[in-house]
């Protein structure tokens, strides 16, 4: 009997399928940075005879790996479910709920925008100080999906116009500057792949944060501290040989080498600092908040990264506790953080990113919500001044960041109200002892013989 429901399943699982049609899909790939931005506008047409709610993106092993964020909207803007990402065999898939079931013999139009990191590979693996940098992307001409494609065209346009080799099959290919057009193709079928490899220049640093280590520890006597450690490295092709300062300041001044990295903190970010191993990194500007919003952050290695380099520091500041933390109900005596999950550095790839929540001692029963996927680490306790069991902290870490991940979080606990009081009891009586001890100390004789009489 379950044999014979899971065969229904399979049946209704391709029925389904089948009666999806992609009418015409426009699939534009940006190679303009480090990273690959597909944004893929499909006309989807229902062809069976029951409405469809869910519309299935497939991925290639290859692009699983690579795959960082994915959204959806639909022709009117409304942005639209889109599901984890599951694994099935040598493929990948992630279900689009649409705003409402499509109709049999229904059209609706959606795009769908997937970023990739790590999609495109330095080719030559090392070059000169002043050699320019090319970089090898591995494609296909056709969408991948798991429903036959009435049309399609794919338009991949690159970080320059010097294109050393690209795939010239299939037919209907056009290069114009830094584009090149594969398509339209018709009635293509289902789960079809047609390889493409373009080997172009592409001078845009590569950026990567291997480790980011996000800590925000929660006083309740007054702000949220953030410090945040990082691991930095220029990904792209490797410096062969020494660096020459004279050089370094010689045309072209384009070519991938990184200078500074800049990053935006809230507005309210106070009391900012910026440490490496040797000390203050000096070299650096905080700017007042812009038009656009946040205190704009610029920091100046004390050496250029060129490709393969690597170097770490840390930095830190405070925010007030009113903007982030605000109770969750009436006398409860739960509280709520709502604060960032990532960093705003947009030309960044960060590997691997561990966000460690402080909370007050005493702080119990957490509940978080977050707007994608997460892995939660075990927790552990933290001590620091006038702390006698440890605060707990809330650990919870994502791989392959990028900068649409940097969307709030919340964290909810309970704290009582009472153990606010814990510290300044613990402090009034540290203070209390001491001066007890000393009033018995210079009252206490500990001579060895008493005082003579006359």
């Amino acid at each position: 009997m379950r044999g014979f429901l899971l065969a229904l399943l399979v049946v209704l699982a391709v029925v389904s399928c089948h009666a999806i049609v992609n009418k015409e899909v426009t699939r534009e790939v940006d190679l303009t940075t480090q990273f690959e931005i597909q944004r893929i506008t499909i006309e989807v047409l229902n062809d069976g005879s029951s409405p469809v709610s869910e519309y299935v993106v497939a991925l290639t092993g290859d692009d699983d790996d690579d795959l960082a964020h994915a959204t959806a909207k639909d022709s009117a803007g409304t942005r639209l479910k889109v599901g984890e990402l599951k694994s099935q065999g040598k493929e990948s898939t992630l279900a689009v709920t649409l705003a409402k079931p499509l109709a049999a013999s229904a059209t609706t139009t959606i795009t769908v925008t997937l970023t990739m990191t790590h999609a495109m590979e330095p080719f030559p693996t090392q070059i000169a100080q002043l050699d320019p940098q090319f970089v090898k992307y591995d494609g296909s001409a056709f969408f991948y999906s798991p429903y036959q494609t009435k049309s399609q065209t794919t338009v991949l346009k690159l970080a320059s116009s010097k294109v050393d080799a690209y795939t010239p099959t299939p037919a209907k290919v056009e290069k114009k500057d830094n584009t090149i057009t594969y398509g339209p193709y018709q009635d293509i079928a289902a789960k079809s792949e047609s390889p493409i490899q373009i080997h172009f220049e592409n001078n845009k640093p590569f950026l990567t944060i291997t480790k980011l280590v996000r800590e925000i520890e929660i006083s309740h006597w007054g702000n949220v501290a953030v410090e945040e450690w990082y691991w930095v490295e220029h990904s792209g092709a490797k410096l062969e040989g020494s660096w020459s300062r004279a050089d370094y300041f010689r045309p072209p001044h384009e070519l991938g080498f990184i200078k500074s990295l800049k990053m935006k903190l809230p507005t309210t970010a106070d009391d900012v600092y910026y440490r490496d191993d040797i000390g203050n990194i000096s070299t650096s500007f905080l700017r007042l908040p812009s038009s656009s919003g946040g205190r704009e952050l610029e920091l100046l290695p004390r050496f250029p990264l060129f490709g393969g380099w690597k170097t770490n520091f840390y930095m830190g500041y405070n925010l007030p506790l009113s903007e982030y933390v605000g109770t969750a109900g009436v006398l409860s005596g739960k509280f709520r953080l709502t604060a960032p999950f990532s960093i705003d550095c947009p030309d960044a790839v960060i590997d691997n990113l561990e966000l460690r929540v402080i909370l007050p001692e005493g702080a119990n029963n957490f509940e978080s919500s977050f707007p994608f996927a997460v892995e939660k680490q075990p927790g552990y306790t933290h001590k620091t001044y006038l702390d006698t069991t440890g605060r707990p902290v809330f650990v919870v870490s994502k791989k392959n960041v990028v900068a649409a991940h940097n969307q709030p979080f919340s964290l909810t606990y309970h704290f009582a109200r009472s153990n606010m009081m814990h510290e300044p009891i613990l402090l009034v009586s540290s203070w209390a002892v001491f001066f007890v001890v000393v009033m018995i100390w210079v009252r206490l004789d500990i001579s060895i013989s008493g005082k003579s009489s006359k």
